[in-house]
């Protein structure tokens, strides 16, 4: 084949349908921190010798334990912690502490290495050419207990456009929020139709257990 059909398998690509995060590199860091923390998540940072592998499916955790196993090869003391990501399972969040600091472009280097999302590690290493300070980190569920501001922020930011395609879809709990949140609003945002309203949200959260 031509080198000219490899150039235009290139220039085809759509950019437009590329999925990913909630956010893009454009976007002020200040700004993107201050709303997620509105919403109720907490800001975690990797420290000097800290990696923070991002996993959002079974395939991609699987991929990430045959690479840790070759890592703890090489580094037999390191440590990993594992949780469920934000959004719940099959997300998942690992970090790891290795024996040695390091800057952030071999972070990310460890990181994509070890599985971590590929659109995550992009957006973090045009984060770090545009001189960002904190190219990586997690957002996690906050320990506070969440408001229902919080609840309309975090929609607000991407979560409320799905809400809708699964109660149009016949969702229960995605109706539910819907529905309590239409309430809280109706009955001038009383303390018990707000709880109605984050508690219909956190089950929704959940999934179908």
């Amino acid at each position: 084949m031509s080198g000219d059909f490899f150039e235009d398998m290139c220039l085809a690509i759509d950019t437009d349908t590329i999925d990913g995060e909630e956010y893009d590199s454009n976007e002020s860091r200040e700004v993107y921190l201050r709303e997620q923390e509105e919403a109720g998540y907490k800001v975690v940072l990797p420290k000097t010798n800290e990696l923070q592998i991002d996993m959002d499916t079974g395939d991609a955790y699987a991929l990430f334990k045959k690479q840790l196993a070759s890592l703890k090869k090489e580094y037999p003391s390191i440590e990993c912690k594992i949780a469920p990501s934000r959004n719940g399972l099959p997300g998942r969040h690992a970090t790891i502490e290795m024996p040695f600091d390091m800057e952030d472009s071999e972070r990310i280097a460890w990181q994509a290495a070890l599985g971590s999302d590929p659109f995550r590690e992009l957006m973090s290493l045009f984060r770090l050419r545009k001189g960002d300070e904190h190219p990586t980190l997690f957002l996690e569920n906050s320990d506070r207990e969440l408001t229902g501001w919080n609840v309309i922020k975090r929609l607000e930011l991407g979560e409320g456009q799905e809400v809708e395609e699964k109660s149009q879809e016949g969702h229960q709990k995605a109706q539910a929020v819907k529905d309590t949140y239409a309430q809280w609003r109706d009955n001038e945002k009383d303390l018990n139709s707000e709880r109605a309203f984050v508690d219909a949200y956190l089950d929704y959260k959940k999934g179908d257990e």
